[in-house]
């Protein structure tokens, strides 16, 4: 997907771990995450949105989604198999308030694609530090 990436942008890209991003203190100011961060174990999100807020400028945008449910699984597909969390729209809009983001609009909608499942996103900024 980098290699695509690049060659359609020419810009600088880099690969790391959601656990610890690549990236300086509040360096980005939005973060795109469409249906990458639902291949990370539920236990694991706390920590991986909290490196999105520490790279995210004050009042950065974290835009993610989601497959909506409640339980963890491996599933064999045409890409493989794969790991997928999925997550209900309250609680992922907890966990973002949580680790310190406001959330600022949430939806769920059908997949386009025709397949049983829907989307959970939210859309939400990160909060100044108050100090």
């Amino acid at each position: 997907m980098l290699a695509e990436a690049r060659r359609r942008s020419g810009e600088p890209l880099i690969q790391g771990d959601a656990v610890r991003l690549p990236l300086h203190d509040r360096a980005v100011d939005g973060i795109w995450a469409c249906a990458s961060l639902l291949h990370i174990p539920r236990s694991d999100m706390p920590a991986v949105l909290t490196e999105c807020s520490r790279v995210l400028r004050p009042h950065g945008v974290l835009y993610v989604t989601v497959r909506e449910g409640d339980r963890e699984r491996w599933e064999d597909g045409p890409y493989g198999r794969r790991f997928f969390a999925y997550w209900r729209l309250e609680d992922l809009s907890s966990l973002l308030v949580r680790v310190g983001f406001a959330v600022e609009q949430t939806w769920v909608q059908a997949d386009v694609g025709g397949r049983s499942y829907r989307w959970v996103t939210a859309l939400a900024r990160r909060l100044a530090p108050t100090c």
